[in-house]
């Protein structure tokens, strides 16, 4: 009989507690091992988790800080004394050199309060706003964005940043409003691709 017959012998007591503590060690083993790859596992995808998170943190604050810097374009354009003064033929030379100057802007506005557009940057045509609810905000005296929506003119997807223009009596007398071309959205999305194949998308108040 070899020493590995003789080891694995279970018709002596010896054996059989031999076999017993092998089997019981091999169960540890067995056990330690499937609890280290469930830990391994669980703290794979919490890394993940976290990275996800951040991403997306990271993601809204600088799509946020874009939002706002649109808003004080538009506020910047209500502010004018070109503006303010009604003066069309200078507001009109004003809108045209912000578009020129700011690639994100389709086109820029101005609504009087009827829903018409008296002066536009791109288009000669006149465009009725008045059935808008952004346009209903801004004679409420509020700012406003919209969801996206395609212009009428080409079907381009736009965001209309809008913001009211007021007297010296803090009373509506016309509306400033930009429209921003969506793909200057989806650029910045794109910067903060999860992994190689991951995918961000842009949904609105409909979740759609």
């Amino acid at each position: 009989m070899n020493k590995l017959e003789y080891l694995f012998k279970t018709n002596t007591l010896s054996g059989r507690l031999r076999t017993f503590i092998i089997n019981l060690i091999l169960f540890v083993v067995l056990v330690i091992s499937i609890f280290l790859m469930f830990m391994t596992k669980s703290q794979i995808k919490s890394t993940y988790q976290n990275e996800l998170n951040s991403i997306l943190k990271m993601q809204n604050q600088t799509i946020e800080k874009w939002l706002n810097e649109r808003e004080l374009d538009i506020r910047f354009l209500v502010n004018s004394e070109n503006v303010k003064n009604n003066d069309l033929e200078k507001t009109k030379i004003l809108f045209e050199n912000f578009v020129n100057s700011q690639s994100e802007f389709y086109y820029v506005s101005l609504i009087d309060l009827q829903g018409h557009s008296i002066v536009n940057s791109t288009f000669e045509n006149k465009q009725f706003f008045g059935d808008k609810l952004f346009f209903k905000d801004n004679l409420d005296g509020l700012d406003s964005i919209s969801d996206a929506s395609l212009t009428e003119v080409n079907n381009m997807p736009v965001i209309h940043f809008s913001s009211p223009v007021l007297n010296k009596y803090n009373d509506v007398v016309a509306v400033v409003v930009g429209a921003v071309r969506l793909s200057s959205i989806q650029a910045i999305v794109e910067n903060f691709r999860f992994g190689k194949t991951g995918e961000t998308y842009i949904l609105n108040s409909k979740n759609q």
